[in-house]
């Protein structure tokens, strides 16, 4: 009994590890892979990283979306004018 007693609890502690990973990290990394696809000009791959029912402004162009369509414009207007 004991034993299966410390195999649940070490299961449990497993789990909770790998569930409040590191925030930061997590951040840094999803940061990259946006910058990545930003530098690549990938809309499709942009665009993953918004829900389907954000909102985003893009500074200094004055431009707000409320949907991933808008969002999709202004990403590819954005594109369109760095190119």
């Amino acid at each position: 009994m004991r034993k299966s007693s410390v195999v649940v609890i070490v299961m449990v502690l497993r789990s909770v590890t790998t569930a409040f990973a590191d925030p930061m990290a997590i951040a840094r990394a999803h940061d990259a892979a946006y910058d990545k696809a930003t530098l690549a000009c990938d809309v499709k791959t942009m665009l993953t990283f918004y829900e389907d029912k954000a909102a985003a402004i893009y500074p200094g162009e004055g431009a707000v979306a409320t949907d991933k369509a808008g969002i999709e414009k202004l990403v590819r207007d954005f594109r369109d004018g760095v190119k």
